[in-house]
C-alpha cells in the first residue's frame, strides 16, 4: 500500500514536472496551450517563485476579477436655448401723396356776335345791278365765312341814293341785292342760307348832297351772325 502512494506521487510530479516547462512568470504552472494548471483540488499549481503577490489571476488563490467600473457618459450638453426669431420690421405704408386735380379748364362760351360787310356804290356799275370787280374780294371774305360756318344764315339788303324816283330805287336796290346774292351762289354758298331785300332810298347815313355822300348811300349790306369765343 506504501509503494503504492509512492508510485502515484511520482506518477504526479512527472506530470507537474512535464507541464512546468510553460512556467508562468506571474508564479502559475501553464500547460502548452497557457492554460493555468490545476491539481485534483482544483487550485491553481504555484510555480516555485509563486508569492502572494502574484495572486492576481482570476480563478485562482480565491482572487476575483473586480469588475472595471463602469465608464461614465457625460450626459450631453444641453441645447442651447432657442434663439428668438427677430420680431419683423414693420415698415409703415408710405402716405400717399394727394395730387389735387388740376383746376378744370373753363372754355369761354361763345357769344353771337351780328357781323355786317357793306358794298358801296363803287362795287356796281352807274344806274345798275352789276357787280364790278371791286366787289370779289369782299365777296369772297363772305363765301369762305359762309363755307366754315355752314348753320349761318346770310341777309343782303340793298339800298340807293334819293336820286330819281322811289319806286326804281327800290326796285334797283332789290336788283342789287340778287346780284350779291347770286355771286356767293355762284361760289358754292347754298341759296336757301340767303335772303334778299330792296329798302330803295331809306335808311340814308350819307349826306345826299354830295357825290361822296351819295356813293355811300348807294350800297348792298350783307348781314350774318356767327359764333365767336370772345378773347
Amino acid at each position: 500500500m506504501k509503494q503504492s502512494t509512492s508510485y502515484i506521487l511520482a506518477a504526479f510530479l512527472s506530470a507537474a514536472v512535464s507541464t512546468q516547462v510553460n512556467a508562468d512568470p506571474l508564479g502559475y504552472v501553464s500547460d502548452s496551450s497557457g492554460q493555468i494548471v490545476r491539481d485534483s483540488s482544483g487550485f491553481c499549481v504555484h510555480t516555485s517563485s509563486w508569492t502572494p503577490a502574484n495572486a492576481v489571476v482570476p480563478g485562482c488563490d480565491g482572487y476575483v476579477a473586480k469588475k472595471p467600473a463602469p465608464k461614465v457618459v457625460a450626459a450631453p450638453a444641453p441645447a442651447p436655448a432657442p434663439v428668438p426669431a427677430p420680431a419683423p420690421v414693420v415698415v409703415p405704408a408710405p402716405t400717399p401723396v394727394v395730387v389735387p386735380p388740376p383746376a378744370p379748364v373753363v372754355k369761354a362760351a361763345p357769344k353771337l356776335v351780328p357781323k355786317t360787310i357793306a358794298l358801296d356804290g363803287a362795287n356796281f356799275a352807274n344806274a345798275s345791278a352789276k357787280l364790278s370787280k371791286s366787289a370779289d374780294a369782299k365777296l369772297d371774305e363772305v363765301v369762305d365765312t359762309a363755307k366754315k360756318n355752314p348753320d349761318i344764315k346770310l341777309s343782303v339788303t340793298g339800298y340807293t341814293d334819293n336820286r330819281g324816283k322811289k319806286a326804281s330805287n327800290e326796285k334797283l336796290s332789290a336788283q342789287r341785292a340778287e346780284s350779291v346774292k347770286a355771286y356767293l351762289v355762284k361760289h358754292g354758298v347754298a341759296a336757301d342760307r340767303i335772303s334778299t331785300a330792296g329798302h330803295g332810298e331809306t335808311d340814308q347815313f350819307g349826306d345826299n348832297k354830295t357825290a361822296a355822300g351819295r356813293a355811300a348811300n348807294r350800297r348792298v349790306e350783307l348781314s350774318y351772325t356767327i359764333e365767336e369765343v370772345a378773347k
